[in-house]
């Protein structure tokens, strides 16, 4: 499966090149919101600290979270630090933001407001790297450290921080309305239990 390819025509086809046929760009983003494999194979790049990019890193890990996801089950993962947990899911991020979503709200829940700009930030990085046809933001779309959105497609992702009052940890709970919520660091989110 991780070398699905329903259109055989993008075979050779490099979707990062500056010269690539209109024709070609369509079938792209067709084949991307199909197949969630061929954007993460083809399609996704990931920024490296001092400049260099490359191609998502496949492990076991990660290709079982992105099954698990198409297959609608919900995830958790753990794994040891520094090994692409966060990297995935903003690299999924920004394929149900781009690509795949339609009309959909993605919350994300984090430790501390530094780790919500650093998220952002990161998903951000990542969307700089997407071929220009893949990007469906306009500069009158939001884009700060807590909501991205393209209006195009009628998504939106939130990233949120937890409250220290049981009172707001509880509203913030009950905004947790989306077809999309991940939660990261949830051993240091604070009042969790009753955010959940």
């Amino acid at each position: 499966f991780l070398l699905a390819l329903y259109d055989t025509s993008l075979a050779d086809v490099d979707p990062h090149d500056e010269n690539l046929p209109e024709v070609y760009k369509l079938r792209v983003l067709k084949e991307c919101r199909r197949n969630i494999w061929y954007y993460f194979r083809e399609v996704i790049r990931v920024p490296q600290k001092g400049g260099a990019v490359i191609h998502f890193r496949a492990h076991r890990s990660n290709i079982a979270v992105l099954w698990c996801v198409v297959a609608g089950v919900a995830v958790y993962m753990e794994q040891i630090r520094q090994t692409g947990k966060t990297t995935t899911m903003s690299s999924l991020v920004n394929y149900i933001v781009n690509i795949y979503g339609d009309n959909s709200s993605i919350n994300w829940l984090t430790r501390d407001d530094s780790l919500r700009v650093k998220t952002m930030g990161d998903i951000k990085d990542i969307m700089d790297c997407l071929p220009d046809y893949c990007k469906l933001q306009t500069n009158k779309d939001r884009a700060n450290t807590s909501e991205l959105e393209v209006t195009a497609l009628k998504n939106n992702l939130k990233i949120h921080v937890p409250r220290s009052s049981e009172k707001e940890a509880d509203k913030l709970g009950r905004g947790f309305t989306s077809e999309w919520n991940i939660i990261d660091e949830i051993a240091y989110v604070l009042n969790i239990a009753i955010t959940l």
